[in-house]
């Protein structure tokens, strides 16, 4: 199988995708010392893979079940014939799912090494701009309008990020459109290069529910008081413990930073994709109601400072712009 088989027309794309990654894997690998940075105590980047193929392997099954119910014979040969017939498309989702695995625990390790590479220094000139833009703490806005039980839902709904952030990798992994495909990964793989990793590192912060940790004061004590004195506990206060006890530990899921925020960005990235795919205007404002409520969440829940969210929303829609003129450019080739 060559390149033209399993990258077609956008063959330029599928290698700016490659290129961007390492990048970034060049940058965890200088900031780590290891090229096998990625192995987290026992924990190895092929667990993670599965996770993320996970949802092919579902396929699958769903797809043998169909068979059967349907009274077809001999599942295992069609299934191999289907994968015959089809392995361009698959070989290449696998290898994109990889991308996207690598380039996760790339991030990951550079976020841990924020404190150690740079130090944190941003989160008192990000409380001044947010004051200067809103004349207040952004959080003393929202708690004037939202209530324990609005605190609660948001809490929720912000702990839904990373199940809908897996439903959208996978139908941008697993889709045949190579246009809508590369269109979303590459903005995908570039926005968390430029702010999960340059972002990360030229502006290291802690957030609202650190900043008592790491800078000894206690501008945000009534914030978390209140987040900490809801009735039903908040999986948002759960995490921000967890954070802190791991702090300097191998671990899966770690580090803190908050400006810029890649919730919030990939929120944006969540409305441009269903867009691009051109799914209907009630998933398309699902998608934007959504990532209101992980704006409002991230500065309501203590994880950031308004500005986090604003700057991130404003480079996320740069980037979609200028990756998509990049597509066209190539396409015209």
């Amino acid at each position: 199988m060559n390149g033209v088989q399993m990258f077609g027309q956008h063959k330029t794309g599928y290698l700016a995708i490659g290129a961007v990654l390492a990048l970034v894997y060049a940058a965890a690998v200088a900031s780590s010392g290891s090229l096998l940075f990625f192995y987290i105590g026992f924990w190895p980047l092929a667990a993670l893979l599965a996770l993320w193929l996970g949802p092919f392997v579902l396929w699958f099954v769903v797809l043998a079940f169909r068979m059967k119910k349907a009274g077809r014979g001999a599942i295992l040969r069609r299934l191999k014939f289907y994968c015959r017939i089809n392995r361009s498309a698959l070989l290449r989702s696998c290898a994109l799912a990889f991308a996207v695995v690598l380039g996760a625990a790339c991030f990951t390790e550079m976020k841990v090494r924020i404190p150690e590479i740079i130090g944190y220094y941003a989160d008192p000139h990000l409380v001044l701009m947010d004051r200067k833009l809103l004349g207040s703490d952004a959080w003393q806005l929202t708690h004037a309008v939202i209530g324990p039980n609005g605190t609660w839902l948001i809490d929720r709904a912000y702990a839904l990020w990373f199940v809908v952030l897996a439903s959208f990798m996978t139908v941008s992994i697993a889709t045949r459109d190579q246009a809508f495909q590369v269109q979303a990964l590459l903005s995908f793989m570039v926005i968390w290069l430029v702010l999960g990793v340059a972002g990360a590192m030229g502006l290291a912060s802690v957030g609202p529910c650190f900043y008592q940790e790491f800078y000894g004061k206690a501008d945000f004590a009534p914030l978390m008081a209140q987040l900490r004195g809801q009735d039903t506990p908040l999986l948002a206060v759960k995490s921000m413990d967890y954070l802190l006890e791991m702090l300097g530990k191998p671990a899966l899921v770690n580090g803190i930073s908050a400006m810029p925020s890649l919730h919030v960005a990939m929120a944006a990235w969540f409305v441009l994709v269903a867009h691009r795919r051109g799914w209907s205007s009630w998933v398309i404002g699902l998608a934007a109601l959504y990532a209101v409520l992980i704006f409002v969440g991230s500065i309501h829940l203590g994880w950031h400072y308004a500005v986090d969210g604003l700057f991130s929303l404003i480079v996320v829609l740069l980037i979609w712009w200028l990756t998509k003129i990049f597509i066209g450019a190539t396409q015209r080739q």
